[in-house]
């Protein structure tokens, strides 16, 4: 998707961020796509934003990249990711998760989600419980 590319272009950057905000859930798989192509111009950390800003229309496939997370680097990726969605039920329904690296991506979502709800800032890059 054209538009994911934009990301890396400052001229184009926020109708690109814009015009993926607007199609929501059906830009995910393209953004996780490009977050996890290690060669893309477009910096990951802009696309986890984007998916946070998504939220939880975006758990689903999310969730889906973090199960098949070939690599450490991808698996840092896709969970620092998966974190920031809220939707605290969803991460509770996570924790049953066969995946190790899901329940305890899950177990920092729910602790994000919590201190966003208490008005506490979350830890920055915490996308683990080690």
């Amino acid at each position: 998707m054209e538009l994911v590319r934009d990301l890396a272009d400052p001229a184009r950057r926020e109708a690109a961020r814009e015009a993926l905000m607007s199609l929501g859930a059906a830009a995910v798989p393209s953004l996780l796509r490009e977050m996890l192509d290690e060669d893309s111009p477009v910096d990951w950390f802009r696309i986890k934003q984007l998916l946070h800003a998504i939220g939880p229309a975006a758990h689903d496939d999310v969730l889906a990249a973090l199960e098949t997370a070939r690599d450490e680097e991808t698996r840092r990726r896709v969970s620092a990711a998966f974190t920031g969605l809220g939707g605290v039920e969803r991460y509770v329904e996570a924790l049953t998760h066969p995946s190790a690296t899901v329940r305890e991506s899950a177990a920092v979502g729910i602790q994000s989600a919590c201190s966003v709800a208490f008005d506490r800032t979350p830890r920055t890059g915490a996308t683990s419980l080690r």
